[in-house]
């Protein structure tokens, strides 16, 4: 695995965690489209029913994400 597929792993092992189970995933990015779809891939293995939507962030959000920067949402 290349270092950003294992911070994407490390993302999805943290919201398994922290309790998901193919529920509704939200993924905005920050210029990184590529990780957002690699999250959604990685959940996708698991629960291929899950409904993720993959989205760009805009305004406050831009900040705390920074370029290059993924946010996630999601219900159990």
């Amino acid at each position: 695995l290349t270092t950003k597929n294992k911070e994407i792993y490390t993302i999805y092992k943290n919201m398994k965690s922290l309790g998901y189970a193919g529920g509704k995933v939200r993924i905005d990015h920050c210029l990184n489209l590529p990780a957002a779809e690699k999250l959604a891939e990685i959940i996708r293995e698991e629960y291929p029913q899950a409904d993720i939507i993959i989205d760009v962030v805009g305004g406050l959000c831009c900040f705390y994400a920074e370029v290059g920067g993924i946010l996630v949402g999601f219900e159990g």
